[in-house]
């Protein structure tokens, strides 16, 4: 092979890999960050039953978000919510109990998130990313979380709202099943 066309192949495929590299970094950077600690930092304010789809769902909020919601005020900017599933197996009595730990859904709100949805899409200021449960980013498509979540857009688009406010008024872990059936979020 000429050595100037070898080299030219050579040029492009780096290009290539280097393009490549440069827009997986900006679509990581431009999803929200793992917050590694937060069954320690945050609040376990929730833990929601799907009995259809024997999913348990164990829900964390940080200190702006419990805070904001002690008062019954709007989530601020700044908000998080950490969403774990587990598969669960059902006893006698029908009672779910966690057992492997499947997925971390972890939504954020600031001033500047939302804007590139449609209005009747658009979920707030909210963004949503799905972490494996080692905290990598499995997808930062959003469609999924926004049309479910629109079903509660009279609560700030948060399903388990009233169990946030109720949690940090009393500081009782709130356990029910989910009022929707079936788990969206396995």
């Amino acid at each position: 092979m000429n050595p100037q066309k070898w080299l030219l192949r050579t040029a492009l495929l780096l290009f290539s890999v280097g393009i490549s590299l440069g827009l997986s970094r900006m679509v990581a950077s431009e999803s929200l960050e793992f917050p590694s600690n937060y069954q320690q930092d945050f609040v376990h304010y929730a833990s929601i039953a799907c009995p259809n789809s024997r999913i348990v769902r164990q829900i964390y909020a940080n200190k702006i978000a419990v805070n904001a919601a002690k008062e019954n005020k709007p989530l601020p900017d700044g908000s998080v919510i950490v969403m774990e599933t587990h598969s669960a197996v059902a006893d006698a009595n029908g009672q779910l109990t966690p057992n492997r730990l499947n997925n971390v859904f972890i939504r954020e709100k600031r001033s500047n998130f939302g804007r590139e949805h449609s209005e009747n899409m658009r979920n707030g200021n909210w963004k949503y990313a799905w972490y494996s449960p080692t905290g990598n980013l499995v997808s930062s498509s959003e469609s999924s979380c926004l049309s479910c979540h629109t079903r509660v857009r009279n609560r700030d688009y948060v399903f388990t709202l009233p169990d946030l406010v109720t949690t940090a008024q009393t500081n009782e872990l709130q356990s029910r099943p989910t009022e929707f059936g079936l788990s969206v979020c396995n």
